[in-house]
């Protein structure tokens, strides 16, 4: 952007992220928040079916691409979830220095 009292070339360097869901992912809402700023949308992979995901991205790319406009698109995807399952005798006591092992098997 450039500033007409300076001259000088003013660019912003914070970003902002939007995070699609069923609220807000329809073609009108994504145009408004892109007209407002947004440089990232979020798709959250915790939630939802990669047919809707794709859609979305579509969906974005589609709308930025009316708009003349450059957004990123950030797949959050959900990684392993640990869980400790059950003990025998519904504890373990660990010891300083004991060596333990975090497995996905059950």
């Amino acid at each position: 952007m450039i500033d007409a009292r300076t001259n000088s070339l003013k660019i912003r360097r914070t970003k902002i992220i939007a995070t699609l869901g069923p609220a807000s992912s329809e073609p009108n809402q994504i145009e408004s928040l892109i007209n407002v700023g947004v440089n990232i949308f979020r798709q959250n992979f915790s939630h939802g079916e990669h047919s809707y995901h794709k859609e979305t991205y579509s969906k974005i790319r589609e709308t930025a691409k009316e708009l003349n406009k450059t957004v990123g698109v950030l797949a959050d995807l959900c990684g392993p979830k640990i869980r400790t399952g059950k003990f025998k005798n519904d504890k373990v006591v660990l010891k300083n220095n004991q060596p333990i092992v975090v497995t996905t098997r059950d």
